[in-house]
């Protein structure tokens, strides 16, 4: 692939506006009712080039949408849905539940996801039916103010964005300087297909502008999100997200250099210009260096290079969904839905900032909703909760 700028005139039928403008979608439901047909602004070329380029780079794609979830955890309604929606209370039930999805993904990459046959349309399917079935029991659980919905088009958007967003806004800082710009465009159609297939309208659809007015707007996402999210996240925030990464470790534990979490949250908050304020260990410090060596140097330029690592991937996922993952604790995990608020552990580049943290709107949903009794009587409520969502 080449480095030389490439001009491609993508289709638009209608424009995200700014930030402000975006926040519409705050009211309206998650899924617009579009079809599994393709759109009017589809286009052929551009579509299969961008599942080539994902499929290509897929190390740093993978990294990227983790990262994405890792972060994007740190925002109040995806955490509080996540957490009552899926199997999030134990490690074993963790590395399970992100096993499966990440090979929904690939299966997006491998596949046409248009074509009704391909594994790729049926997962769509499967993720488009989840979260109707996850807004659904959010909406009767605990009803949000003003009209806004739990599973929005304003979070579907958002989350869109969070699966590509470092990717496009940061290629040089992740393996990805070999990309033109046709490539990256690529990429964004790509993705706005698939947001249009797990219901996102066009108006709503992050991926329907260039690539400067998805750079544009990713900026003033975060600005307005991400940032203040991730400089105000609580205990049970931090912990889930760790969670996740000790849980893919656990079912696909690392023979050589092993990734710590301070490592890879230090890492990725760099990316995005916040700070991992925590004294990093050796151990910490060593794989970050390791991961600033691989992403932003020149190794994962080379074809040969992302094609052993791909087929390290495959082969890796291939034994995770196979493993005995009855080895893994299937304790429950303490502090997941703890609003305390710990030492802020991120703060802007450069300038330290200080933060009073008062609860979210509306309140956490599982403090408000639970019983006030400690000990016996919340370890039963939990584990009601759990049998529930499995």
């Amino acid at each position: 692939m080449g480095t030389e700028r490439t001009e491609v005139e993508v289709p638009i039928e209608s424009s995200k506006g700014r930030y402000e403008d975006f926040r519409r979608g705050l009211t309206l439901a998650g899924d617009c009712g579009s079809t599994f047909e393709k759109p009017p602004w589809f286009v052929p070329e551009l579509y299969e080039h961008g599942r080539k380029v994902l499929w290509d780079n897929l190390f740093v794609a993978l990294w990227c949408h983790l990262a994405g979830l890792i972060i994007g955890v740190t925002s109040f309604k995806p955490y509080t849905v996540l957490l009552n929606n899926g199997n999030h209370f134990s490690l074993r039930a963790l590395a399970c539940r992100y096993v499966s999805t990440t090979r929904a993904v690939l299966s997006w990459y491998r596949s046409d996801v248009f074509d009704p046959r391909s594994e790729g349309h049926k997962s769509v399917r499967r993720v488009r039916a989840m979260h109707l079935a996850a807004d659904r029991y959010m909406q009767k659980l605990e009803p949000l103010e003003n009209g806004e919905q739990w599973i929005s088009q304003y979070w579907m958007g958002a989350t869109q964005t969070a699966f590509i967003q470092l990717m496009i806004t940061h290629p040089e800082k992740l393996g990805l300087r070999h990309l033109s710009d046709k490539d990256l465009e690529s990429i964004i159609h790509y993705w706005r297909c698939i947001g249009y297939l797990l219901g996102i309208s066009d108006d709503f659809n992050v991926c329907s502008g260039s690539l400067d007015e998805f750079r544009k707007f990713t900026e003033e996402l975060i600005r307005h999100e991400v940032h203040p999210s991730m400089l105000t996240a609580h205990k049970g925030q931090m912990k889930l997200s760790e969670s996740i990464i000790e849980a893919l470790l656990a079912v696909a534990p690392s023979r050589y250099i092993k990734l710590t979490y301070p490592a890879f949250i230090a890492f990725f908050a760099q990316v995005l210009g916040v700070h991992y304020d925590r004294e990093l260990k050796r151990k910490d410090r060593f794989c970050l260096w390791i991961l600033t060596t691989l992403f932003e140097g020149r190794i994962l330029s080379y074809r040969v290079m992302r094609w052993l690592i791909r087929k390290r991937i495959l082969d890796r996922l291939d034994t995770a969904s196979k493993a005995d993952t009855s080895k893994i604790c299937d304790e429950l995990i303490d502090d997941l839905d703890s609003k305390e608020a710990p030492s802020c552990p991120f703060v802007r580049k450069n300038k330290i900032v200080s933060i009073e943290v008062s609860p979210p709107r509306g309140e956490l949903l599982l403090e408000s909703s639970r019983p006030r009794e400690s000990g016996a009587g919340a370890l039963r409520y939990r584990r009601k909760l759990i049998g529930r969502v499995r």
